[in-house]
């Protein structure tokens, strides 16, 4: 049996992202994310260290995934949700499944001990996650506990499943780390957007909303078609600050290429509880298009 160091699962993930994306991960783990705490030590800049979502103060790289924002609580769960969706499709032990569900809902709070006290055999699974944490160097940043890998792959030969160790564990990591990037995408999108031309508070806040369900879409669906990779990158501070027609332009490209995605899953017979996601944002989009003409040559 192969026994996988912390790292491992991280490294194996990481060869197939995009530079970009990347990117972003090397500066969370790093913790040098541009967060209020990080652009408050900068004396040439007026940032107050407070999250703008929520206002509490000392907004850390780790308040990224404990925001009590009505919103970004939402989405967290929803995150957590497709983490789950792709647990249960991919034969892990459902105690595993039970014991992750309720360290998620914990946000932090919650010790893998207490959850797992009941398990046999997932004693040194649940020291290792309780002494990773959750704010720095833990589960959701890219560890993935040995003992973890362990009592899956044991799992897995149990059941003469198909999956093994090396690409589950990657596609766990990956799911993972989708929790907090999409916190971060729409922290983003609803600092930096600012009110577009024309539209009234309450349309804004559609297309707020819009923004929000876009970054829902899992990236796994975009990489169906790797000329779209690009879209989940994009500067959102840029974005914000720039033309309308930009971010017309965004929304757009977005459209096509979750529309072109989900032509894909519904040819390979294949649809996913993502689909439906992509079904729903592109419903909104086209109720956005007719508000402010993104799609039909608006100016």
């Amino acid at each position: 049996m192969v026994v996988i160091g912390y790292l491992r699962p991280f490294q194996w993930a990481m060869k197939v992202y995009p530079q970009m994306f990347k990117v972003y991960i090397t500066k969370h783990v790093s913790h040098f994310h541009g967060t209020n705490r990080q652009l408050s030590l900068d004396k040439s800049q007026e940032v107050d260290n407070v999250c703008p979502c929520c206002g509490c103060k000392n907004e850390s790289t780790g308040h990224i995934t404990r925001c009590p924002d009505d919103v970004r609580t939402a989405m967290f769960y929803e995150s957590a949700d497709l983490l789950l969706d792709f647990l249960h499709e991919t034969q892990i032990d459902p105690r595993l499944i039970d014991c992750i569900t309720q360290y998620l809902e914990g946000r932090g709070e919650a010790k893998m001990t207490d959850i797992a006290r009941n398990h046999v055999n997932f004693d040194a699974f649940a020291r290792d996650i309780d002494s990773l944490g959750w704010d720095w160097d833990c589960f959701l940043e890219r560890h993935v506990p040995a003992s973890l890998m362990v009592l899956q792959e044991m799992y897995l030969q149990s059941t003469n499943s198909y999956w093994k160790i090396k690409t589950w564990a990657s596609h766990l990591v990956s799911h993972l780390l989708n929790i907090t990037h999409r916190q971060w995408l729409y922290r983003n999108a609803r600092i930096h957007l600012r009110k577009v031309e024309g539209l009234t508070a309450a349309e804004h806040e559609d297309v707020i909303e819009l923004i929000k369900d876009m970054v829902m879409v899992d990236p796994a669906d975009l990489l169906l078609l790797p000329r779209h990779r690009h879209l989940l990158e994009r500067d959102f501070r840029k974005l914000g600050e720039g033309a309308t027609v930009d971010r017309k332009l965004w929304l757009q490209q977005m459209r096509l290429a979750i529309s072109a995605a989900d032509s894909v899953i519904t040819e390979n017979s294949t649809r996913s509880r993502n689909s439906a996601i992509v079904g729903m944002v592109v419903a909104k989009y086209d109720s956005y298009r007719q508000l402010a003409g993104v799609a039909g040559g608006g100016n």
